[in-house]
């Protein structure tokens, strides 16, 4: 899965619709009275990394290489080309020691580039794409909003496909009426264009959302989800994480970083970011999710950036920062690294809460008390030791979420 390093995620929250679906925080384009143009955005994207590349780089443990950036949104590919070679241009004038085989990725929607601008991305830098594409039914995308059609995706994926690139597919399962046999047909076309990466969206919405009208089963949405990997494992796309499938060797490296506990850095409206040597058990810091309080607060950073000694996170809102408390720090352990086919072992966790710098017999109670909790999920058969690791069994990644709960921890049991 790639070198440890740290990654760099951009957000771009323009959109040609709201999807109906769709939880992230994004501007329609076809509604932006109110909002900043994209050059405006974009000069501030840029501001933001000049003002806080220091901070971050002194927060790395070892001069940690970047080994990924990555546009998300939103939809990026709505940017002129000339607007992501601008902020790829600043990434390197930062002096971060860049991997060789950094990974960059963009988050394209079907219909948005073209032959054109998809050289001006390889030109740039850009290595990897991820196709919104969710599923080939137009009355399907019609139900969730979206604005492409299947064969705007045909097209994309024949683009994409034809020069033998590297790119992911969406592939978004459980949506109204859709049957068996609908997501078959999906399968089907998907396969046929060979992605080396597919990643698995169930559809999720609250319980009187009207695109629960019309869903299967939770029963036939679990029987989706085996067909699914069943299919994808058939032409070579191995499980290597809960909902993502990939050939050998094109496992996303950005969402690795995720899952593996190690730093990234979010820059625009409503990212997120993680550092694990920041505060004894790591801390997390989050931009504003409006554009308006975003742009100000960058703004104001850039006024006063030679009068604070303190690092940008050190004067942000108490609300846009979390400093993890031991107990939190070790359900992410759990969750994270049970979400990946690798899963964990106990030397791991181990070494973990010994960088957290516990003490041994402390360490020790903690990891009774972990594996009491891994026997009762090996007995429910939730969970499977085997080459020394632990691991969901299926049935495990079906109930994926009742295995998260018994591995969530909270303050008073950790007072041995």
């Amino acid at each position: 899965m790639g070198p440890l390093g740290f990654g760099i995620y951009i957000h771009i929250p323009y959109c040609l619709q709201k999807c109906l679906y769709c939880d992230f925080v994004t501007i329609d384009l076809q509604r932006r009275s109110s909002t900043p143009p994209p050059d405006e955005y974009v000069s501030c994207l840029l501001t933001e990394l000049d003002l806080r590349a220091e901070d971050i780089r002194s927060a790395l443990s070892s001069e940690l290489p970047l080994t990924s950036i990555y546009f998300g949104g939103g939809t990026p590919s709505l940017l002129a080309a000339k607007d992501i070679l601008a902020v790829l241009n600043k990434i390197a004038t930062l002096g971060f020691s860049r991997a060789p085989n950094c990974e960059i990725t963009i988050e394209i929607n079907p219909g948005t580039i073209d032959a054109e601008k998809l050289d001006l991305y390889l030109a740039s830098g850009v290595n990897r794409f991820s196709v919104g594409a969710q599923t080939f039914r137009d009355d399907f995308l019609r139900a969730c909003g979206r604005e492409h059609t299947s064969q705007m995706t045909r097209e994309t994926l024949r683009l994409l496909s034809g020069r033998n690139l590297n790119f992911s597919f969406d592939l978004l399962f459980g949506l109204p009426h859709q049957n068996l046999n609908d997501l078959s047909d999906d399968l089907s076309e998907l396969i046929a264009f060979s992605p080396p990466h597919v990643s698995l969206y169930n559809l999720t919405v609250p319980q009187n959302h009207p695109m629960n009208r019309g869903r299967a089963t939770d029963e036939v949405q679990s029987q989706m989800f085996e067909v699914i990997e069943t299919e994808l494992q058939a032409v070579g796309l191995r499980r290597y994480e809960i909902s993502n499938f990939s050939k050998t060797g094109f496992e996303s490296r950005h969402n690795c970083l995720y899952w593996q506990g190690l730093p990234y850095w979010g820059v625009g409206i409503a990212a997120h970011s993680f550092l694990p040597e920041v505060g004894p058990f790591g801390s997390r810091f989050s931009n504003p999710s409006s554009t308006k309080v975003w742009m100000n607060q960058i703004s104001g950073a850039s006024l006063l950036q030679d009068e604070s000694p303190l690092r940008f996170w050190e004067n942000l809102p108490k609300a846009q920062v979390e400093r993890l408390f031991l107990h939190e720090a070790l359900t992410d352990f759990f969750h994270t690294h049970l979400r990946q086919t690798r899963g964990f072992s106990w030397q791991e966790f181990r070494t973990t809460l010994q960088s957290f710098q516990v003490e041994n017999t402390y360490i020790q109670k903690i990891i009774c008390l972990a594996q009491t909790r891994a026997d009762e999920l090996k007995r429910t058969k939730l969970i499977v030791a085997n080459d020394g690791r632990i691991r969901l069994t299926p049935t495990g990644y079906v109930l994926a979420n009742a295995v998260f709960l018994k591995f969530t921890f909270l303050p008073d049991e950790l007072r041995f």
